[in-house]
């Protein structure tokens, strides 16, 4: 695994801080050959430039590298041997931080952990974060020749990030939905279908003006659900009148904003189809404190689940799937590609309906138009 959360420096000697993690991380193994560059390790530990270069100093006088002009900080061969012994890696690739996943994601990779730890194999968690321009060529190449890993998981990624492994017939594993034009192997929840099936339990419920909330980020799974939400309602454009995508910019402020802008709307909305869990929270709450009465007056499914949605009065109607089954799938996918054996076959698997309390009738106004 990549250095954890927990473990970020802390304020007071914060040099000679860094310089524990780092020296513990060199010990353990986690670097084969060389040391990432400075700019790598000062964004995974959160210091400054100048902060880590002390720390490396002090981890260059005890032996643990040399560094050689214009390449990388070179490990002791004791290490390197050490590290070459560890168990086979497999590597998993998000552009969201670990910190940042949700709690069911967390379970899925526990499980992943755990299970590839029976077969052998070391789970690694390796943060790319999203961005806008083309993902950093060499930067991926450098974490590729280091890693070295028998399967790539990748999870939450760009549609450059995909390409660029499929282009190099890497054994990879899209955890989720590949994007348009790039095959790979996945493993998904089809939460498209689910968008399609809120849809229709919208509409018979006499909802006609829908919304459907969405996160900033573009990946292959929002894209879809997107597409699924705008088929779904032109299919019933003689009952709907229209249905709406809200792309929020992230975090509860952002979410509120785009419900504002949605409830000043006439007709005003009835329902909200929101992707993420805890979007649906901010929701949830964001009406109460308006004043608005769920299910009476506003009906809200959640797309995506989490353990917190059964505990909201009245509970969250959502889409759900056992995570231990869904990781124990992802683990055969990963030992096919680890065995380089055959190209392992695509799972989709459809969520379960959560029937809820926040799905109820249209309002008569709403009916009426």
């Amino acid at each position: 695994m990549g250095i954890c959360m927990h473990a970020l420096p802390r304020r007071s000697s914060l040099a000679e801080h860094t310089a524990d993690i780092l020296r513990h991380e060199i010990r353990r193994g986690r670097w084969r050959d060389s040391l990432p560059g400075e700019h790598q390790l000062s964004d995974e530990l959160k210091v400054s430039r100048s902060t880590l270069r002390l720390a490396l100093r002090a981890l260059e006088k005890e032996g643990l590298f040399r560094t050689h002009r214009g390449s990388r900080r070179t490990l002791a061969r004791a290490f390197s041997r050490r590290a070459a012994s560890l168990r086979p890696v497999v590597a998993m690739v998000s552009s969201i931080p670990l910190h940042g996943q949700s709690s069911r994601s967390i379970l899925v990779i526990d499980e992943l952990r755990r299970h590839l730890h029976r077969h052998g194999l070391e789970l690694q968690w390796q943060a790319f974060p999203q961005r806008r321009n083309r993902p950093d060529h060499r930067q991926l190449s450098r974490l590729v020749e280091q890693t070295r890993a028998v399967c790539w998981i990748l999870s939450s990624c760009s549609s450059e990030l995909q390409k660029w492994f499929s282009n190099r017939s890497l054994p990879t594993l899209v955890l989720g939905s590949c994007h348009r034009d790039i095959v790979l192997p996945y493993v998904r929840q089809d939460l498209a279908a689910a968008c399609r099936h809120a849809v229709g339990r919208l509409h018979a419920a006499g909802h006609r003006q829908i919304i459907l909330l969405m996160p900033p980020m573009e990946f292959a799974g929002s894209i879809e659900i997107e597409a699924s939400f705008s088929t779904a309602t032109a299919e019933k454009a003689g009952d709907i009148p229209w249905g709406r995508i809200f792309r929020h910019q992230g975090e509860a402020a952002g979410v509120e904003r785009a419900l504002r802008s949605a409830l000043t709307l006439n007709p005003r909305p009835t329902a909200a189809i929101v992707m993420m869990a805890e979007d649906s929270l901010t929701t949830h709450c964001h009406l109460l404190r308006l004043g608005c009465s769920i299910p009476r007056e506003f009906s809200l499914i959640s797309i995506l689940d989490d353990g917190f949605l059964r505990r909201t009065l009245p509970e969250t109607t959502r889409y759900t799937i056992d995570q231990r089954k869904f990781a124990r799938r992802i683990v055969r996918q990963v030992l096919t590609l680890a065995n380089r054996t055959v190209v392992p076959r695509s799972i989709s698997i459809d969520p379960d309906y959560i029937a809820g309390g926040t799905l109820g009738p249209a309002p008569i106004r709403a009916q009426s138009l």
